[in-house]
């Protein structure tokens, strides 16, 4: 367990991020957590020690180089300090199709001031969110069992959130019409896509910008840790008018016949 420690203050250390020996623990339950849910319920398909870490932990992580709160910060100091701010009590951060809870729940176990909301659609993994919720005593976590579609829609979630996140979840072409009418105008959504990105954003354009969106930023993500590579881009898009209140279009519809 001690070089499963080891690699993970190496990650964070990476992504100028220091937590404390409690969050540690948290991370080191969640990872046992995981793995035996995992033999019952299929929740992932990653089940080495080292690449829950480093694949699902530590990826997840990369997402706070995108989070406005921290784009100042430059060291593992400057995060700890920004981490005992109450900037994040007014921070609603949602996490469109979560799965086991990622990226949203690394991100709150690293900063538990954010107010997190994690959307999932099936039924084992939101009963295994819930669980680890309850294991790791994790508060201010809201989980809705629901398609965001349908949540999209329903003024107590449309347009609440200053951040939503979102990894493979599906095309940048309709995982925007899944995520921007959450977000808050001046929000910003953070997409986790592959290295490869430029042709997935010129499909999505049209999409983006008739749901209120505007491509901010792409930060590339490059981390190597032992024989373990990751390779980002985290999409940055931000909400700079309200989305038309024709969507999100009824389930399905987004990943069927996604806007050209």
């Amino acid at each position: 367990m001690k070089k499963i420690e080891n690699l993970f203050k190496e990650g964070l250390s990476s992504l100028g991020i220091k937590i404390n020996p409690g969050q540690l623990n948290s991370f080191l339950i969640y990872l046992e957590e995981l793995k035996k849910w995992n033999e019952q319920f299929n929740l992932t398909a990653i089940v080495q020690d080292e690449d829950i870490i480093f694949k699902h932990f530590i990826d997840s992580l990369s997402c706070f180089l995108c989070f406005p709160h921290l784009l100042s910060r430059k060291t593992e100091k400057d995060f700890a300090l920004i981490n005992d701010t109450d900037l994040w009590k007014t921070c609603g951060v949602l996490d469109v199709g979560s799965g086991a809870g990622f990226p949203g729940l690394p991100l709150k176990i690293c900063v538990p001031k954010i107010n997190l909301t994690l959307l999932e659609s099936s039924r084992k993994k939101t009963l295994f969110l819930k669980h680890i919720c309850e294991k790791l005593q994790l508060r201010d976590v809201l989980i809705l069992y629901n398609r965001a579609e349908i949540c999209g829609r329903d003024l107590q979630y449309r347009e609440k959130y200053e951040i939503v996140i979102s990894r493979a979840v599906g095309k940048l072409s309709f995982l925007v019409e899944y995520c921007l009418p959450f977000v808050k105008v001046n929000g910003i959504m953070i997409a986790q896509k592959g290295p490869v990105v430029k042709k997935e954003l010129n499909e999505a354009e049209k999409a983006i910008n008739l749901l209120g969106g505007k491509v901010k930023d792409v930060k590339k993500i490059n981390l190597k840790l032992k024989k373990i590579e990751l390779k980002r881009s985290l999409v940055v898009i931000e909400k700079v008018f309200p989305t038309p209140g024709k969507y999100p279009r009824k389930p399905g519809m987004p990943s069927k016949r996604p806007m050209k």
